[in-house]
């Protein structure tokens, strides 16, 4: 989950501050997190707290950070 970057700024915003990941999505989630403030994070996770399902939380994450790659590698 932590190495989806949209999942792990909401992550944060919940409070964690240690997420494992996969090494080669380190710098990207990096270059993510530098880029937020704390701030709007956490208002993204009390609005997802308000949210019913899994599929309302993943609409909310993409509607609020759409430019937010899920760094999944597309097949060729």
């Amino acid at each position: 989950m932590a190495s989806d970057p949209r999942y792990a700024l909401l992550l944060v915003g919940m409070g964690l501050r240690r997420l494992s990941m996969s090494a080669r999505m380190v710098p990207a989630i990096k270059a993510e997190l530098r880029g937020r403030r704390l701030s709007d994070l956490q208002e993204i996770a009390r609005r997802s707290f308000l949210l019913a399902t899994a599929a309302e939380v993943e609409a909310l994450l993409q509607d609020l950070l759409p430019s937010i790659s899920t760094g999944e590698e597309r097949p060729t």
